[in-house]
This record gives structure tokens, C-alpha cells and sequence, in this order.
């Protein structure tokens, strides 16, 4: 988590609790890989149907 806190420029704190409130609102454990995974897929879906140029 903190290699990911850094990369992110946040405090580990910050990360750990965005990602819990993550979990909260969609009701994922987002550190479950396959969560994870379709979590990262909608990322990718949203950024093709709306190019920010």
C-alpha cells in the first residue's frame, strides 16, 4: 500500500481510506482481485466512450 500511496502522491492513510469507502458504495471488497478486475475494466469502458480531448 504505500509503494501505491506514493505513486498516487497520497498518504497511506488517504489510500487505505478511499478504498474503503470504495468498498463501501459498491459494495465490493476491491482488493479481491476479480472485483478489482472488473473494477479496472469500467475505468478503461468509461475512458472509450468519453476521450477527454
Amino acid at each position: 500500500m504505500l509503494r501505491t500511496a506514493r505513486q498516487l502522491h497520497v498518504h497511506r492513510n488517504t489510500l487505505l481510506y478511499r478504498l474503503a469507502k470504495l468498498e463501501e458504495l459498491r459494495g465490493r471488497q476491491v482488493r479481491e482481485p476479480k472485483h478489482a478486475f472488473a473494477m479496472y475494466l469500467a475505468c478503461l469502458a468509461d475512458l472509450l466512450e468519453f476521450p477527454e480531448n
